[in-house]
Parts: C-alpha cells; sequence; structure tokens
C-alpha cells in the first residue's frame, strides 16, 4: 500500500492537475494556438492537423475555460487508474518494488512516456491474472479512450494493447470486452470534447500523416554514444523479458502462447515507438525515451517469471539511471531527477492531488481563479510584445501564437497552426485550401523565422505566391509584414514549369536573369530509406547556394516542403525582402540571388535517397504586383524609400 501510495504521488506530479496560464514562446504558442482552435469549434482532422488531439491538456494544462474540468476530470482518471495498476501490479518482494519506485523517481519523466507506459503495464496485469477482471478492464478501456484522444503516437499503442488484452481474454474462455468498452468510451470521450464523430477518419488519416513525415522534416542530429547505449540496453531488457516469458510455455498450447507472448510484444513495440520519440529528434526529447526505457523494463520485473530473469532486468534500470544521471543532457535540466530533489518532487505531487479538493470545495471559485490567470498572463504578454492593430480575422505566420492571442484579435489559424509543422503534401494542401476558402482570414501577419536552420523560404513557402495574389503589405513593424486581403484577387502569377534533373552532390545551374524563380525540386526516398524512415529517421539533406559576388551558403532541406514549391533565386531572408517581391521591384543580378544550387550528400546513410531528382522552375509574373502597387499607399512609400526600378505593367 505504501508502495502504491507513494506511486501515485509521483504520477500526479507527472501528469499534474493544476492548469497554467498562456505563455510565450515557440512550443507555448502551438499549445495555446491549437487550444484556441480547439475552443473556437475547429475539428481536429478537418480543421486542425497537429500531433495532438482534444484531451492535448492532459499533457500541457493550458486552460480552456469550461472544458479544461472535462480535461481535469481524464487527468483524475488517469492518476486514479494508474493507481490501481500499480497496487495490481506491485508484488509482496520490497526489494524489487523499492528498486522500481527509486527508478521511477529518479528517471527523467515527460508525461509523454506515460501515454505508452500505463497501457502495457494494463497488459502485464492481465497477462498475469488469471481472474476476469472485469471492472479492471471497464477502468482501462476508459482511461485508453482519454489517452488515445491525447496524442495521437499513443493510439497505435492504446489499439494494440486493446487487442491483446482480449486475445488473452479469449485464451482463457473470457469475454472479449476491451477494444469494445474502449470503443464506446472513446465515442463518449469525442462527444465530451465537442468532436464530432464524424471527425473522426479525417483525425486518424491527417494524424497519421503528420507523424509520417514527422521524422524527414523534425529531426535533429545527437550523440550516436547515447543512441547506442539506449539500444543495446532496450533490445537486452526485451530479450531477456521475452526469453523469460517463453519458460512458461511447458506445456505448449495456442492459448499459453497468446498469454506469454502479449506482454514482450507490446514491449517491443513501445521500445520501438520510443526510440523514434526520443531520438528523431535528438535533444532533451531524448529523455522521453530513458524514461519509457526505465519504466517499461522496471514493470516488467513484476511480471517476470525467474530470479535470474528479475535481477537482469533490475540490473538494466539501473544502468539506465546511470546513464541519464551522467550524460550532458541531464547537466542541461539541472538536479531535478536528482535523489536530494525526490522530496521535493513527492512535496509537488501532494500539491497536485491537493488540487482535487481545491476543486471540489468552490467548483465556481477554482474556474474564476484560472479564468483571472488567464487574464493576467494575456495582459503581461500584449503590454511586453505589442503587435500591429489589425480588425478582423487574423493568422499569423511564425510562431508566436500567444502573441496574437494575448492581443485579443480574431485568430483564425490554418489547419497546420504553425509553419514549421507544414511539411508534406497533404499538409500543404490543406492549408492552401484554407487560403483559398471563404474561411480565409481577413488579415496574415507575415514574417520569416525558420527553425532548425531551415532554407527561410520554406516558411509556408509553397504559398508564397497565393500570399501575394490573394493579400498586399499594408505595414511593417518588428519583422512583420501585415498582410490584407486585396479587394479582388490577382491572377494567377505562377508561370508554366520547365523540367531538369540533378544528381545529389552536384551543382545545378539556375536562370541568369532577374526574375523571380519559383522550383520544386522531387526527392526520393530508396527501398532501404523507406524502411529506416518507418523504424527511426533518415538522414538531414542540406542545400548549397552558390553565388556569383559572396560566398555559399548552407541550409536544412526539407524533401516535403521543396516538392510543393518554394521561391529559390532571390533568397528571401527577411519580411523587408518578401516586400520587394510583392512591389514588383527589380533587383540586380547577383545580391541574394544564387548562381546555382547543390543538393549536398548526406553524412550518413546516403543510399536512403535515389541520387537522381527532379527540379521545376517557374517565373513569377511581376507585372500584376506592379501594377497593383501604385495603387497601395505603403508600397508606394516604399519603393520611394529604397528607390528601385518598378516592373512596369505590361499593356494589354
Amino acid at each position: 500500500m505504501v508502495a502504491t501510495a507513494v506511486f501515485g504521488v509521483w504520477l500526479s506530479s507527472v501528469i499534474r492537475l493544476k492548469f497554467t496560464p498562456i505563455a510565450d514562446g515557440l512550443d507555448p504558442s502551438w499549445i495555446a494556438g491549437v487550444s484556441e482552435a480547439q475552443s473556437g469549434g475547429l475539428q481536429f482532422g478537418p480543421d486542425i492537423r497537429f500531433t495532438v488531439g482534444p484531451y492535448l491538456n492532459v499533457l500541457y494544462k493550458y486552460y480552456q475555460g469550461d472544458f479544461s474540468i472535462a480535461v481535469f476530470a481524464g487527468s483524475v482518471i488517469l492518476i486514479a487508474y494508474g493507481v490501481l495498476t500499480s497496487f495490481k501490479l506491485f508484488t509482496k518482494d520490497a526489494v524489487y518494488t523499492t528498486i522500481f519506485i527509486l527508478a521511477a523517481l529518479m528517471s527523467t519523466v515527460f508525461v509523454d512516456s506515460i501515454l505508452n507506459i500505463l497501457p502495457l503495464f494494463a497488459v502485464y496485469v492481465v497477462g498475469r491474472d488469471d481472474k476476469p477482471n472485469t471492472w479492471y478492464i471497464a477502468a482501462s478501456a476508459t482511461a485508453f479512450s482519454i489517452i488515445a484522444l491525447t496524442k495521437f503516437s499513443a493510439l497505435p499503442v492504446i489499439i494494440l494493447a486493446s487487442l491483446l488484452i482480449d486475445f488473452i481474454r479469449l485464451s482463457r474462455r473470457q469475454a472479449p470486452i476491451c477494444s469494445v468498452l474502449f470503443l464506446v468510451a472513446l465515442v463518449l470521450a469525442m462527444f465530451l470534447a465537442g468532436m464530432q464523430i464524424g471527425s473522426l477518419p479525417d483525425y486518424m488519416v491527417s494524424s497519421l500523416d503528420v507523424s509520417a513525415s514527422y521524422s524527414d522534416s523534425m529531426s535533429t542530429p545527437g550523440s550516436f554514444k547515447e543512441i547506442s547505449i539506449w539500444l543495446v540496453l532496450a533490445i537486452s531488457g526485451a530479450t531477456i523479458f521475452a526469453l523469460d516469458q517463453l519458460f512458461r510455455l511447458k506445456p505448449f498450447t495456442i492459448g499459453k502462447f497468446i498469454q506469454v507472448s502479449s506482454a514482450p510484444v507490446l514491449l517491443f513495440i513501445i521500445l520501438l515507438l520510443s526510440l523514434k520519440h526520443g531520438f528523431v529528434r535528438h535533444d532533451l526529447h531524448s529523455l522521453i525515451a530513458w524514461s519509457a526505457l526505465i519504466l517499461s523494463i522496471g514493470g516488467a520485473i513484476f511480471v517476470a517469471n525467474s530470479n535470474v530473469g528479475k535481477i537482469a532486468l533490475a540490473g538494466i534500470v539501473l544502468c539506465s539511471i546511470v546513464w541519464t544521471h551522467t550524460y550532458a543532457n541531464f547537466d542541461a535540466i539541472g538536479d531535478r531527477w536528482s535523489i536530494p530533489s525526490i522530496p521535493t518532487r513527492l512535496s509537488a505531487g501532494l500539491s497536485e492531488v491537493g488540487e482535487i479538493g481545491r476543486f471540489l470545495r468552490n467548483p465556481a471559485r477554482w474556474a474564476d481563479d484560472h479564468a483571472e490567470a488567464q487574464s493576467s498572463a494575456k495582459a503581461r504578454i500584449k503590454a511586453a510584445k505589442p503587435l500591429p492593430l489589425v480588425e478582423g480575422t487574423v493568422d499569423v505566420i511564425p510562431n508566436i501564437q500567444s502573441r496574437v492571442i494575448a492581443s485579443g484579435m480574431q485568430y483564425t489559424p490554418r489547419p497546420t497552426i504553425q509553419e514549421y509543422a507544414t511539411y508534406s503534401t497533404a499538409l500543404i494542401e490543406a492549408n492552401r485550401e484554407f487560403f483559398k476558402s471563404t474561411r480565409a482570414p481577413r488579415t496574415v501577419l507575415f514574417g520569416i523565422d525558420p527553425i532548425d536552420q531551415r532554407l527561410p523560404a520554406f516558411t509556408e513557402g509553397a504559398l508564397w505566391p497565393l500570399f501575394l495574389e490573394k493579400y498586399e503589405p499594408t505595414e511593417e513593424k518588428d519583422g512583420l509584414v501585415v498582410l490584407r486581403q486585396r479587394a479582388q484577387a490577382l491572377p494567377e502569377l505562377t508561370g508554366a514549369f520547365s523540367m531538369a534533373t540533378g544528381r545529389i552532390g552536384e551543382k545545378i545551374d539556375l536562370p541568369k536573369d532577374d526574375s523571380v524563380v519559383f522550383a520544386k525540386i522531387e526527392i526520393r526516398h530508396t527501398l532501404i530509406g523507406r524502411i529506416i524512415r518507418l523504424l527511426f529517421k533518415t538522414p538531414e539533406l542540406h542545400i548549397k547556394l552558390y553565388y556569383a559576388d559572396r560566398e555559399p551558403e548552407v541550409f536544412r532541406f526539407i524533401p516535403g516542403i521543396a516538392e510543393n514549391g518554394f521561391i529559390l533565386s532571390p533568397v528571401i531572408k527577411s519580411v523587408g525582402e518578401f516586400i520587394d517581391i510583392a512591389t514588383g521591384v527589380e533587383t540586380p543580378i547577383g545580391s541574394n540571388r544564387p548562381v546555382s544550387f547543390e543538393i549536398l550528400r548526406p553524412n550518413w546513410l546516403g543510399r536512403s535517397y535515389v541520387p537522381e531528382f527532379k527540379v521545376q522552375y517557374a517565373k513569377l509574373d511581376t507585372h500584376p504586383l506592379a501594377a497593383a502597387s501604385t495603387a497601395n499607399a505603403f508600397l508606394k512609400a516604399r519603393i520611394k524609400e529604397t528607390g528601385q526600378k518598378v516592373v512596369r505593367p505590361q499593356p494589354n
């Protein structure tokens, strides 16, 4: 009981029950953007395409008004379910229970890991206990529904866990009720979240696309040594556990095989997913992989059959703890998970548990306090970082959604919310259809602030011609340009495409004139590359731009963005240069105009990509822009200030 209580307090400190107000920054902005879009009635799938679902704030705790009560209840359910599962899982062996509790307290746990660990523990429990456990199955299905609608990456684990539990029950001649109860609970959870049942297929399809393209677009390099050590420990732990379970196959029967193989199969899948979650974007995300390894192998100790297996699994857990407490990433996060800080974390967990009492004593006061904190936070952000005043609906291209929301504007986001998350054809086309539709915002706050040293023109780059056709610049302030809808959209600016081919590692010449070149570069994966992409991540690509009058530049190259088009010449790095394109001014050859480019060979696993690739070029017709700029006071002032020559409109 003591171990279960400590685990519950620790779990409360991880999942958390206290909500936080809006904050400024990259991650706080997407959390605020998605949350406010949901609060505004937009649906996940058709209207919102991101890595999360309607219960995202079970993870992030952004306050959403009335819906936060459902999120709060969902968080309490997950904590209570975790306590129930730990009670059923923990054995009377004080040594192994103590090892697990200390490992949990010292592990660098991100709440993302818990979403996969809870269903794994459920399979551990059901596989070990021959009793029907009908009420526990119902509790599992309820928790599974919340997890499935919190973050899409957990959905495959939830589906597999539900099926495995039913297979185990069938092998024991018990009713396979987990999957059915999960679907019932899922529908109810969707209803409470305001999510239409009909949007579920779109949610699943769009989330699959987001997940499939993530590793190509969002990966960052990291320590090969760290990945190697993690793999050795993960493979060792999974193998030891599988062998330990197979010893139960005496005598061999199909039913017995299903019972003993279910937990090792799910453990393997979770470790594989944790490899991607932690090391694709190899920064502090790696701690997700380590915490998943520690908790999943630690839980396996309680269902291992032999003492040798238990000792070996405990050794892997201890080795993982030692690594995370000595590696450089741990230095970056301080002593938050050190042994001396354990009392602090337990105290924080108790404080989170106390939030339940605070809510039950006075729900109205609880809601008012959060609403007041949210209003105060918005006022601070608005005062610290004011934005241009605009009327009507607005979307923002750079990742400053929190500032737009805090300013009180009528925020109307495109489906992908943030520009760096628009990295596949389906996502780009969803945004294109949005801006072409009647739902398009009246104003777009445009800025260029790429992440990961990406080519700046990848910032929603496929849509730049559409932005120029449908919107016109009216104001520039603090790195932003205000784009307002034109009274009449301009004709299509992109001309006919010409075809060319290139090879990775070789230079390709660009048109030698003063035209604005819109390019599409189509690079494909080999079979090896597709397999590596599925299991982990393909090597990063980079584009090198060569100039006639200065040193070349190298930028991160995202194939999924490049194949849909971007302005390759001139190289646009600032809103001022974007405005120059909108005026139709002529810019000299040289300067920001590359004479050639090269897709650099990857540093590792170069066979992941087909060496030959296709290139398409089209020249933007700037004459309609020049004609429109003569009636735009802001652009006329810009032309006068820069003293550049305008491309004169062609006669009809």
